[in-house]
């Protein structure tokens, strides 16, 4: 039960990623209206949600371990992985965002990220998982839900002797901008 429930949540956010970073020029105009409204709306009505998770941390695989899950292969069928993974490092790179240490929540300088993209063990190729930081507010009256995403968390897979996955270790995450 609890497995059936990470897949339809990891297909869920899976679907929102791809839909925010496929969007063409034109669309991301509208989309930027929309969310420019939409956060209008909230400040308005924020009164009526109810904090579910003040934060919430977790994960979701964005690289399918296993190929022959047919679940987690649908999930991610549309979700540019690639796209999302340059996206976050392009902007460290070019310090338009800074990247932090995991544990200590302190910045990482752009020679650690280089030193990083140098390892043998590390593989932009490999980023395999990412850990949101969230707040989540659910408004019973009308049936919605809404999610302040504070930071995502970069995790690339670390491999055995054999090759085999052995897990996922953290490379840095970023602060997400949350108009507060």
């Amino acid at each position: 039960m609890k497995k059936d429930r990470f897949k339809k949540l990891t297909c869920l956010f899976v679907i929102l990623i791809f839909l925010f970073s496929s969007c063409k020029n034109s669309e991301k105009k509208h989309l930027k209206d929309r969310l420019t409204q939409r956060k209008s709306e909230t400040e308005i009505t924020i009164s009526n949600y109810a904090s579910l998770a003040a934060p919430i941390t977790y994960d979701v695989v964005i690289k399918n371990p296993n190929p022959e899950d047919d679940w987690i292969e649908s999930c991610l069928e549309k979700f540019d992985r690639e796209k999302l993974v340059n996206i976050i490092f392009d902007a460290v790179l070019n310090e338009k965002v800074t990247a932090m240490d995991y544990l200590t929540d302190k910045p990482i300088t752009l020679k650690e990220i280089r030193e990083l993209e140098e390892d043998e063990e590390f593989d932009r190729s490999r980023v395999a998982k990412i850990q949101f930081i969230e707040d989540w507010y659910f408004d019973k009256e009308s049936f919605t839900m809404k999610k302040i995403v504070h930071s995502i968390m970069l995790g690339y897979e670390v491999y055995d002797f054999d090759g085999s996955i052995r897990g996922y270790k953290a490379a840095f995450k970023v602060n997400l901008k949350t108009g507060d």
